[in-house]
């Protein structure tokens, strides 16, 4: 469950970092924060 949310944290900070570089990315940021959450949520029911 940690080391789940670690692995989501590093994704995001990762996707911040490549956003702020990237306008493409900026384009999907949204779309990417909502496939995390979702990905967090598959997580906490399994």
């Amino acid at each position: 469950m940690v080391v789940a949310r670690g692995i989501l944290i590093s994704i995001f900070l990762v996707t911040t970092f490549f956003a702020n570089y990237n306008p493409l990315i900026l384009c999907n940021y949204r779309h990417l924060l909502v496939s995390i959450a979702g990905i967090n949520k598959s997580i906490l029911f399994q």
